[in-house]
Parts: structure tokens; sequence; C-alpha cells
């Protein structure tokens, strides 16, 4: 008989730098003194994980606009190491590929756990381990 485990999603993650790969790229609202508005959630999963029960996530929520000065648009060019179409972008194909992602611990006296917030999203780094460079298409 075979049993397996599902792993648990965990989003407590130390501060550092990670290999990853996006696994989520969906619209979500938010409620704001405006009243709802729109934005575009990615969530990678660290191919580092020390738990074999434990899927460690992280996620960064953007403003879906890709005008020039927008944050999603700066994350993208580093991601992929240059510019993407603003008129033509479909956010489905981030799904599946792999990128560096830097995640930054911010504290806040009114919670007990800290924020991880990913600061920066970069090509996958090479591996010195398996010796091959992670190219992203």
């Amino acid at each position: 008989m075979l049993i397996t485990v599902t792993p648990r999603d965990c989003f407590d993650v130390p501060a550092g730098r990670y290999r990853a790969t996006c696994v989520e790229a969906h619209e979500l609202y938010k409620e704001t003194p405006q009243g709802p508005e729109r934005y575009l959630r990615l969530v990678w999963e660290l191919a580092e994980a020390p738990d074999r029960d434990v899927r460690y996530l992280v996620g960064k929520n953007y403003i879906p606009d890709l005008t020039n000065r927008s944050v999603l648009r700066k994350d993208l060019r580093t991601w992929f190491g240059h510019d993407v179409d603003p008129g033509q972008f479909n956010t489905d194909t981030l799904v599946g590929k792999e990128a560096t992602v830097t995640v930054v611990q911010i504290f806040n006296e009114n919670h007990a756990q800290p924020y991880c917030w990913v600061s920066r999203v970069d090509p996958p780094f090479k591996d010195p381990e398996d010796g091959e460079e992670i190219l992203v298409e």
C-alpha cells in the first residue's frame, strides 16, 4: 500500500535568495478605501524545501499595469532579461517559469510573524551542484 502525504503550504520563509518556479498567476480583488481593486497575484514555489511535507511559497501582488514605470513591468524585465510587449502579454505564460526570488522579512509590532515580501525577481541562477545553467525562454 502506498501512503502519500500531501504537503501543506507555508508562506513563512526566511529572508534570502531562492531558486523558485512560478506556480500561480491569477486575478485577485482586494478591498481598499476606494473600493475593490484588481490585482495580479504571482506565487512561486521554492526549490529548496528542507521538509518534504511542506511546500514553501512566496507571493507578490501587482497592479495589472504594464506601463513603463509599473512594478510588474520592472519585475518582468529583470526576470526575463528583456522587455515585454505591453500590448499583448498573457500572464498565464508565467506559470512554470523558473526564477530567482529575493525574499525580505518586514517586521511589524502589531503582528507576531514577519511579512515575507518578494523584493526582486531575477533570472534563474546557475546551480553549482548540477553544473547546468537554467534558462528562461
